[in-house]
């Protein structure tokens, strides 16, 4: 569990981090937290298809803000992984 929460703390950081150096940053924020929330709206709708969906609540929509579509499909890699065991 903790190498799953410091990878995404990394990822996160690394986010951020590129964000800032390309000198657009608030740009790069909208764009990004609307590529996430579209990426996550996406997986729920297609979900009713597909039976592959994301439960909604602060934190899967916090990460899906912060690190946009990245964020999402790692959501769904760790949700994945976690209904196998």
């Amino acid at each position: 569990m903790f190498f799953i929460v410091s990878l995404l703390s990394a990822s996160v950081l690394a986010i951020l981090i590129s964000m800032i150096r390309s000198k657009h940053f608030f740009k790069a924020l909208i764009l990004t937290a609307l590529h996430g929330v579209a990426a996550i709206c996406a997986v729920n709708v297609l979900g009713l298809f597909t039976g592959v969906s994301v439960n909604l609540n602060q934190y899967t929509v916090g990460a899906s803000l912060i690190c946009g579509t990245p964020g999402v499909i790692g959501l769904l890699l760790i949700d994945t992984i976690f209904k196998r065991m």
